[in-house]
């Protein structure tokens, strides 16, 4: 059952960035996010996993997901505001 449950491999990458093994974390929240593709916090979360690992261009798609996905303005906005400081800092770094 818990194989199943996107939220037990959120828990698992959770577990993993304590340790900072973002590689690690990483694989278990791309298992939570093919389990729960709408859930804008894992989307989120996936993005900034990505970020650790300085991946930026795959963190921005995974936060452009997370804009889409959220269902609270609040959230939309927040996510909305941390894309565009992504994208200002992929323009910097080009």
């Amino acid at each position: 059952y818990r194989e199943d449950n996107p939220y037990y491999h959120a828990w698992l990458g959770d577990q993993a960035g304590e340790a900072a093994d973002w590689r690690a974390a990483l694989g278990h929240y791309l298992m939570a996010v093919e389990l729960g593709p709408e859930d804008a916090q894992l989307l989120h979360s996936t993005s900034l996993i990505y970020q650790r690992l300085e991946q930026d261009r795959a963190a921005r798609h995974y936060l452009e997901l997370a804009v889409q996905a959220a269902t609270l303005q609040s959230e939309r906005e927040s996510y909305q505001r941390q894309l565009e400081a992504l994208q200002g800092r992929i323009l910097a770094g080009s």
